[in-house]
């Protein structure tokens, strides 16, 4: 059996304005936050000084060592 809620006459309409101002409040906050998170990322992933990617040089060490090993 479903259930039956009553909708309030006249305050719907600000309700779902607000609802949709929330949502757009938390999607602002969603794409400034991975944002962030990207530079934060790109920043970790540089070497000071280098344009190099830390990543690449971490694999380019690897295939050394093993090579020597």
């Amino acid at each position: 059996m479903g259930q039956r809620f009553e909708i309030p006459n006249g305050d719907f309409q600000t309700q779902m304005l607000d609802i949709d101002r929330k949502l757009r409040e938390t999607q602002q906050v969603m794409v400034a936050t991975r944002d962030e998170i990207k530079k934060y990322l790109e920043k970790v992933n540089t070497i000071e000084g280098n344009p190099s990617s830390a990543l690449i040089f971490y694999k380019w060490f690897m295939v050394k060592e093993r090579g020597l090993y």
